[in-house]
Parts: C-alpha cells; structure tokens; sequence
C-alpha cells in the first residue's frame, strides 16, 4: 500500500519579532463528499517548520506542522484524521482524581496523532485523562466528515458539513460573542454568502477569507495550511 499525503501549506510570512501563538482560526469544510480541514497560524513567531514522523508506538506515522521546538502545532496522520489548535485565555479545570493527569501536550497529541483513525477514537482516547492544558482548544477533523472540539473540560463530536472556530470555548461563549472575533465573523459572513458553493476550493477560499495581515508588527498570519483527509492513505 503506498502512502500519500495531500497536505497544502498556503502561505509562509516572515515574521520580526519572537513570542507565542495568540489567535488562529480553523474551519472544516466537507463538499462533494471530501472532507477538508484548513487552518490559519496567527503568530508572532518566526521559524516555521513543516516535518514527517514515522509510527514509533502506534499505527500512523503523521506530518506535523509547527516552529522550531518541535512542537507539534497541528497536523494529519496517514488515516485521514487531522488536528490544529488554539489559543484561550486559560480556563479553570477541576481534575478528576480517577483519571491519569497526562502533563506533556506533546505527547498526547502523539499518542493520538499514531493511533486515531475517527473523532470518536480521539475521544475515547482523550476521556481517560485530565487533560494537559488549560489555555487550548484542540480541533480534529476525520475524513468521514465528523469534527471533534476538545475543550480543557469539554469534548464535543459533530457534522456540520462547514464549521469555523477562532480563539474560544464554543461550549460557553455564545453566537454573539463569537461575532467579537473579527476573524470568525469574516468566515461566519462567507458561509453565509456561499450556503450553495460546492467549488472544489471551497476551504481555500474560506481559509483565505479567515487570514489576518499585518501593518508592521502585530498578530498576523503566519502560515496556512490545507488537509484533504481523504487523500491521507491511497
């Protein structure tokens, strides 16, 4: 079996001042009956990386997206799940005191990224522990159409065939505050104006839409990319 992945990086902007990740935005598009996962990196940090891991532990290997540390800030693996996340002002979390504190993000991420194939294994995956963050929302993708949200205390499965999230808990921000962050409301008005568009570059259009540019130095987008999940494994 050969193994493809059909993974766009859309844009690269050269940053000049070091700091971290403070707004993105993340949409799932599902047309025609292909799923796409897009995503905009709002930073300020410079030496963006694109690599490949092979499977160490688990199933998948995975292409991962992110800066210097190695970090994994987002990604696809060979089955066609997909992930981003984003940045929150940090949420207070009571830990559960039967469940595993897992304490290093980039290992759970791994962990899923090399084992998942759908949302709901992500899920059932993630249930088992206290999460090890308070200030994220992780997004997943699966290329059978379903989304998941991963909240620091809240996990939410859905189908929506096009969904967009910025930096907030949709579990406890309402459609109106959601309109605050002009980067939602830019890609809440295009879903809007496009209800019937089936345009096989639907997501790029909409991840377009989504972007921020900058004057001089400010929260703009740092890099794009584009997942089609079911181009993962052939």
């Amino acid at each position: 079996m050969k193994v493809i992945f059909q993974f766009f990086v859309t844009a690269f902007l050269t940053m000049i001042l070091r700091g971290d990740c403070f707004a993105c935005s993340v949409c799932k598009v599902t047309v025609n009956g292909r799923t796409y996962l897009g995503n905009n990196e709002d930073s300020w940090r410079i030496g963006s990386r694109i690599w490949f891991e092979n499977k160490t532990f688990g199933n998948f290997g995975a292409i991962y997206v992110g800066y210097d540390d190695n970090f994994p800030q987002g990604g696809m693996n060979e089955a066609g799940l997909a992930y981003d996340g984003l940045t929150i002002y940090p949420k207070s979390v009571t830990l559960d005191p039967s469940k595993t504190t897992e304490t290093n993000p980039g290992k759970f991420i791994r962990e899923i990224m090399q084992n998942c194939t759908t949302v709901e294994d992500v899920k059932n995956y993630a249930i088992k522990f206290n999460r090890p963050f308070n200030s994220g929302v992780l997004f997943f993708a699966d290329k059978f159409g379903k989304y998941l949200v991963m909240e620091p205390d809240t996990m939410t499965i859905g189908n929506d065939a096009k969904y967009i999230i910025a930096n907030f808990c949709p579990s406890t921000t309402s459609d109106k505050q959601k309109l605050n962050f002009e980067r939602y409301k830019r890609g809440n008005d295009f879903l809007f104006n496009h209800t019937n568009d089936t345009n096989s570059n639907y997501c790029l259009s909409l991840v377009d839409t989504m972007h921020e540019c900058r004057n001089k130095i400010g929260d703009g987008t740092m890099h794009s990319f584009i997942a089609d999940l079911e181009g993962g494994e052939e």
